[in-house]
């Protein structure tokens, strides 16, 4: 039922990744639905190559009620079902850890959620992709809803770790603020 083609949904992309070059892409991904043949799998995960989704949310087709497809028939097999999502999760781990890579090195700018419980972090907080980025930082000095520079050290998964280098401002954010701060960035 989509209104577009491949060839649209690509050039559409293109034209966003040029107004802003380090974007984050998510996607969500059904594998196995009813008639996908091996080939239309495989276009998805060409699409999902050329594309680098920096995250996807997939799942293997079940009828649900009250959908067009629920009086679809079940034509995959579940076994291959189960095979074509694990096929998808490992491509996005690669191009997960793949897009993190491209951070190395790099300063980002990171809204602090709250103190990190991790060992080798003082503060987590998200970029503006929205990457869950775990950082070093003075601790009388950064606290939640600051915007820190962080310079990314370290790309694990859909974590980037680094060391928070200044206060980008001083204000603080309310938590009703955060989203609404890490959406217009």
């Amino acid at each position: 039922r989509r209104m577009h083609t491949i060839e649209e949904y690509i050039s559409i992309i293109e034209e966003l990744k040029t107004v802003v070059p380090d974007m984050g892409l998510s996607t969500d991904i059904i594998v196995g639905y009813p008639g996908e043949s091996e080939s239309e799998f495989e276009d998805t995960l060409s699409l999902m190559g050329e594309i680098k989704f920096n995250n996807s949310y997939m799942f293997s087709y079940s009828s649900r009620p009250n959908t067009p497809a629920q009086d679809f028939p079940d034509t995959v097999p579940q076994s291959m079902k189960s095979d074509r999502l694990q096929r998808t999760i490992e491509l996005q781990k690669r191009l997960t850890l793949e897009q993190g890579k491209k951070f190395i090195g790099k300063e980002v700018e990171v809204l602090v959620e709250s103190e990190s419980s991790k060992a080798d972090a003082d503060f987590r907080g998200r970029s503006a992709q929205y990457w869950s980025v775990h950082f070093k930082g003075d601790e009388r000095r950064i606290g939640e809803g600051d915007m820190v520079k962080v310079i990314v050290e370290e790309a694990t998964g859909h974590v980037l770790k680094g060391r928070g280098v200044f206060l980008k401002e001083n204000k603080k954010l309310k938590t009703g603020e955060l989203k609404k701060a890490a959406l217009s960035r």
